[in-house]
């Protein structure tokens, strides 16, 4: 289990309308997380990861107040008519609602609530994913998880083509200038993982194999876990803005991936600096760990002038088309990676 968030975060005030710094904490439960719920509260058993479950389980019980499953929601939102869609959730809800010293004593999710409560809730919760609301956060959500998996595919792709032949600063060059010219964006946080796989080929990646089976299906599923994590920024970040007195959102991340936690990890940041003005934040990193990225940046220079920048954005489709844009790429990235694969 992986509870995982800055070392430090702080507040820049509105001098004209001070915020008090109250904080708040909110924990976005991974897909692993909720489908292991669902499994416990059927009555099956978790096998190897029992232990982890429990110890979760015992650490959130008294608090679970801010425990969601936003990004189970959204990663499954395209199947949520699916009966399995729904008996997720309802096993989430159901540990949300558990006895407590009945999970601790009988590690079984036993809710405090009648069956006929726990089916409304579900009822409204399936309800809610059909809110114009909610379909509008999918859709930003799986634009950030579509750019992800257009990188991770041409990670793997350049890695595949290149090999021994090209050093790890001459890949991430490639990578680079295939954002610039066909993307028409340079996601800063894909680029930075992507130099965490080509120059010390991070655990995250150790499904990205020439010989792997279900290749494609592991990059999605990574490509996922990349969005969550950027998405959470986004949603902490939607209400952080407005001159209330609300609660500082602090966020961390409940995941069994230990993989991916490693990865975190070694991209830590220092802190977040969320914009007055809007729902923008500034991410400040460790710049120990991107000391060597950002030498790399210097020989793509003509990347990052104001030309440059100027003419992605003219060359990007507008936002409305964006999806369709991105979707294309991961297709034409995932046949070029198939290709390379078959003729290994």
């Amino acid at each position: 289990m992986g509870l995982l968030k800055s070392r430090q975060l702080g507040l820049i005030q509105n001098a004209r309308s001070p915020r008090p710094f109250n904080y708040a904490w909110y924990a976005f439960a991974d897909t692993n997380f909720v489908s292991y719920c669902n499994a416990v509260y059927s009555g099956k058993s978790l096998g190897a990861n029992s232990d982890a479950f429990n110890a979760a389980g015992d650490y959130l019980m008294t608090k679970r107040d801010n425990l969601g499953a936003i990004c189970y929601m959204v990663e499954n939102f395209e199947r949520r008519h699916l009966p399995q869609m729904e008996s997720g959730l309802k096993g989430f809800v159901a540990f949300k609602y558990a006895d407590e010293d009945t999970f601790r004593r009988t590690r079984k999710i036993c809710p405090t609530i009648s069956e006929s409560e726990l089916g409304r809730m579900m009822t409204n919760v399936m309800a809610g994913l059909e809110t114009p609301d909610f379909k509008t956060v999918y859709e930003t959500m799986k634009l950030h998880y579509l750019i992800s998996r257009v990188a991770l595919t041409k990670i793997a792709a350049i890695e595949f083509s290149l090999g021994h032949r090209k050093s790890a600063k001459q890949k991430l060059l490639s990578l680079l200038e295939y954002f610039h010219d066909q993307v028409a964006i340079l996601p800063q946080n894909e680029l930075v993982v992507a130099w965490r796989y080509y120059q010390l080929k991070s655990p995250f990646f150790k499904k990205i194999q020439r010989n792997a089976r279900g290749l494609l299906d592991s990059i999605r599923s990574m490509s996922w876990d990349l969005a969550h994590w950027r998405n959470i920024m986004t949603v902490v970040t939607a209400n952080s803005h407005l001159e209330i007195d609300a609660n500082f959102p602090i966020p961390y991340f409940l995941t069994f991936d230990q993989e991916f936690a490693t990865l975190l990890q070694q991209l830590q940041l220092k802190g977040i600096i969320f914009l007055a003005s809007g729902t923008r934040y500034i991410a400040v990193p460790d710049s120990q760990s991107l000391q060597s990225f950002s030498e790399v940046l210097e020989d793509a220079e003509h990347l990052l002038t104001s030309a440059a920048v100027a003419d992605r954005q003219q060359r990007r489709p507008a936002y409305n088309a964006l999806m369709s844009h991105f979707e294309r790429l991961a297709q034409s990235a995932g046949q070029e990676l198939a290709a390379l694969v078959s003729n290994n």
